[in-house]
């Protein structure tokens, strides 16, 4: 599929290698190791440098005795660099979390990566817009009907554009069925909805131009930047 599209950004679910739902570390290292993240990374970096694109793409991530959910971003020079989760729902608790909120360069556009639940905390977004941030791309696995809203109020509230990349489908574990709503988004810094894909398998692609995000005004105010100063007495960020 992705050999198919043409477009400067693509951006896959979370932990799309391996599916979601696991019952052990030990489950999921066959998805995880050395090995599986070199054939994935390879195979990515071969696309993303024919194509001339860059892409977002979930893994499973182990180092050592951790484990990580992650996210990757490959361009056409190859690996970039990764984001690990930080903030771990409870059927997650396999995972060790990750530390830190980065920005990724990809051609003159600075990226931030929030992976599904990291976006129900405005604190995350935030520290991304403030280092920079003019896209923020979420891999995302979920199936009730919250994330899709919370992220158009990110957008709105950081005036950034969002990329919400959902999965579909349904996966069982102890008989406990999960099942994946799809209805990925591409939201604009206003907190409009561009695109929405549908519940099945899909590619949606729309234009956008990230130097719109560097402006912080908004519908009803000039300035977002000194009406969010306003608050520093009572929160403080520290990049």
């Amino acid at each position: 599929m992705l050999r198919n599209i043409e477009a400067d950004l693509i951006v896959l679910p979370e932990l799309c290698f391996s599916g979601y739902s696991f019952l052990s570390k030990k489950a999921v290292f066959p998805f995880a190791n050395n090995s599986a993240q070199k054939k994935i990374i390879n195979e990515l970096s071969i696309i993303s440098k024919t194509k001339g694109i860059y892409l977002i793409a979930g893994i499973a991530e182990k180092e050592k005795s951790r484990l990580y959910n992650s996210a990757i971003v490959i361009g056409p020079e190859g690996y970039i660099g990764k984001h690990r989760k930080i903030n771990l729902p409870k059927g997650e608790k396999i995972f060790d979390r990750g530390k830190s909120l980065e920005i990724f360069k990809i051609g003159n556009v600075k990226i931030g990566i929030a992976i599904c639940f990291e976006s129900w905390f405005p604190e995350s977004m935030r520290i991304l817009m403030l280092q920079g941030a003019q896209i923020i791309c979420c891999p995302t696995n979920f199936g009730g009907p919250w994330t899709s809203d919370v992220m158009k109020v990110r957008s709105l509230e950081n005036k950034v554009f969002t990329i919400m990349a959902n999965r579909i489908g349904k996966e069982w574990i102890d008989s406990e069925e999960a099942e994946f709503r799809g209805e990925s988004q591409i939201t604009d810094h206003g907190g409009n909805v561009l695109v929405k894909a549908a519940k099945e398998e899909c590619v949606r692609i729309v234009d956008i131009n990230p130097e719109e995000a560097k402006k912080k005004d908004n519908i009803v105010c000039e300035d977002m930047e000194y009406e969010r100063d306003l608050y520093k007495e009572y929160v403080k960020y520290t990049l």
